[in-house]
């Protein structure tokens, strides 16, 4: 198990390109690290198909005993997670 992995998202992350963040993601995750960063700052937009994504990634980690941590959402990204509720679900942080 390593100590952490981390991946960084540009642009924009909607229906067509989610399947590519998921598998982006499992890739990181079978490193095993404790926690995962994902790094938003550059994130642009993300529709339901990318939060999604973001939440079962979130629910895996939780289960198997790991932190999911999404670091520095831009104010855009951190209104889709409130108004979906995700916020509850998924741990943001700014650094």
């Amino acid at each position: 198990m390593t100590e952490q992995a981390s991946l960084s998202l540009r642009g924009e992350i909607d229906l067509a390109n989610a399947s590519q963040l998921a598998a982006a993601l499992r890739e990181r995750e079978r490193l095993r690290p404790s926690t995962l960063r994902v790094d938003l700052r550059e994130l642009l937009f993300m529709d339901a198909a990318a939060l999604r994504v973001l939440v079962e990634a979130a629910r895996r980690a939780h289960r198997d005993g790991r932190r999911l941590l999404l670091v520095n959402p831009r104010p855009t990204i951190q209104r889709l997670f409130a108004l979906t509720g995700a916020d509850g679900t998924l741990n943001v942080v700014f650094d």
